[in-house]
């Protein structure tokens, strides 16, 4: 149990600094990450939907479903590569993340500081808070990063 008392240890001495840096960062990497991994799973799609396509005879009613489907399926990929990135939510992300952050970084300072139930208390406010940035910068914030302009 060496080892757990030092990593509790060390975990005391960077949580200030941790979540100062690693909520910022987390959320975002990981919101540009969903974002480019969906365009990814389309383009995925559209491609099997493709190779699948020459197995299957012309006029048939399973080549003519397999075509609708692959012409939505491209539209909608069209769609998502003409988006453009919407430079005022990424800025209200950003700084969402960045008093986060700096918000999170007092709340671990503080817990620090105190003892007893109090330190709790405030540990739990510090969860709490990082939480409800994570959920507003990630769910709220990247479903909108993108416009799609409309012809």
């Amino acid at each position: 149990m060496d080892w757990f008392a030092a990593m509790m240890a060390w975990l005391r001495e960077n949580a200030a600094v941790l979540s100062a840096v690693v909520v910022p960062v987390f959320l975002g990497v990981i919101g540009p990450m969903r974002a480019r991994e969906a365009g990814g799973r389309f383009y995925r799609r559209v491609r099997r939907l493709a190779q699948l396509r020459p197995l299957l005879s012309d006029g048939s009613s399973a080549a003519d479903r397999l075509d609708e489907l692959l012409d939505s399926e491209v539209e909608k990929l069209a769609k998502r590569h003409a988006r453009k990135l919407n430079g005022a939510n990424l800025a209200a992300i950003i700084f969402v993340s960045l008093v986060g952050g700096a918000i999170s970084f007092g709340l671990v300072t503080w817990a620090q500081a105190i003892t007893g139930p109090g330190a709790a208390v405030v540990w739990v406010l510090f969860w709490l808070w990082s939480f409800l940035v994570a959920v507003f910068v990630l769910v709220g914030g990247s479903q909108s990063l993108y416009k799609v302009e409309e012809d």
